[in-house]
């Protein structure tokens, strides 16, 4: 009896050595993330799924993941929080060729990329007094959390004389009788194409051009350089603001339909479109191409705001409207946007508040979130 119990003993110290050591062998894991471009507090899906390619079961498995704190799960998991991120953890029993899927629904609470680490494995012998742990190499992954949008109308007020709406439409074409393109009148055209008010000023026939946005453009530039100095902290609240100022005007620019682009010098977004100022372009993709990189930018400058004005000043032109949007101005700053002014069709500044809009040109249209009284 002894004989038997002791060869029993050796059989299961055998079995148990063979399972913990091959326990984490020919075991896949995937993730998938839909959608993978998401809104502030948008719902979506994340999906597990591990699959065990060998005849060996494994008793006891658990795969860990490392996610930022800001990503919150919508049901009940069995998720840890730390100082900078929390972990999630999936526990289970895999049969041999088995595959589990499993879905976790979340949320994102605030903009930004969120790159998704590699994962960790933890696997328990055949009696469960041991465990080995394991870095799974996961294919690299990301999820972009786009800007909030928000009302124009709601969050700005206009510096000086400014009456009406806000809008960026407004910004671009103010009138159009004032807006729409001339001609001389070459015979052609039928009589109501005819402009008898400049006709008459001209002392011949002048005819209205069809599309009042030809040769017209618009380019919207994003500084978030808050601090002069980088040992200073910076504001993030500030910088999420003018994120969301650069979505809600390019997509107000999208539904115009004149072509725009954007400039910046935020470090990600330079990265991201490999150059200092996007085409000049629209249309869905467009548009989507440019909320991407706003939602991929992080909070370093590639160069001070002034420097970025200088640069676009060189390629500026009549037909092109700039819209500056800037968490605040400083002197540095006043030259180089007079210069812009003066080679642009039109200038239009959008701060958090009016520091130093008095020194500005009055036919640069400034609004600012926060409008105090000039010192």
């Amino acid at each position: 009896m002894t004989q038997y119990l002791l060869v029993l003993i050796i059989i299961i110290f055998v079995v148990n050595q063979y399972t913990k050591e091959y326990s984490l062998d020919k075991i896949k894991y995937t993730r998938q993330v839909q959608p993978s471009i998401v809104e502030v507090d948008e719902v979506f899906n994340i999906k597990h799924i591990v699959e065990n390619h060998k005849w060996l079961p494994v008793s006891f498995f658990q795969v860990k993941d490392a996610y930022p704190l800001h990503l919150k799960f919508q049901n009940k998991t069995n998720v840890q929080e730390a100082l900078f991120n929390q972990t999630h953890t999936m526990t289970m029993m895999l049969m041999p060729f088995q595959r589990v899927a499993r879905t976790y629904t979340v949320s994102a609470q605030q903009r930004g990329r969120i790159v998704l680490r590699d994962a960790a494995f933890v696997a328990g012998d055949f009696i469960g007094l041991d465990t080995v742990t394991e870095t799974y190499r996961h294919e690299y992954q990301e999820i972009v959390v786009l800007p909030k949008s928000i009302d124009l109308n709601e969050a700005l007020q206009p510096y000086g004389d400014y009456y009406g709406e806000i809008s960026v439409k407004r910004w671009i074409i103010e009138d159009p009788l004032l807006n729409i393109g001339l001609r001389e009148y070459s015979g052609n055209e039928p009589l109501k194409k005819i402009h008898w008010p400049s006709s008459l000023k001209s002392n011949q026939l002048m005819v209205k051009n069809d599309d009042y946005t030809v040769n017209q453009s618009a380019l919207v530039v994003l500084n978030t350089e808050v601090n002069q100095h980088p040992w200073q902290k910076k504001d993030y609240g500030k910088i999420e603001l003018c994120f969301s100022l650069a979505r809600v005007v390019l997509e107000q620019l999208e539904g115009i339909g004149v072509p725009y682009g954007m400039a910046s010098n935020v470090t990600a977004i330079h990265q991201f479109l490999g150059k200092n100022t996007s085409s000049l372009s629209s249309g869905r993709a467009h548009l989507s191409h440019l909320l991407e990189a706003l939602g991929r930018g992080d909070y370093f400058t590639r160069k001070p705001f002034f420097e970025m004005i200088n640069t676009l000043t060189e390629t500026a032109s009549k037909t092109q409207t700039f819209v500056l949007i800037t968490p605040y101005l400083v002197d540095q700053d006043l030259n180089a946007i007079e210069r812009l002014a003066n080679k642009a069709g039109k200038l239009i500044i959008l701060s958090l508040w009016n520091q130093l809009f008095h020194e500005l040109d009055s036919s640069i249209e400034r609004f600012a979130m926060d409008i105090e009284k000039d010192r």
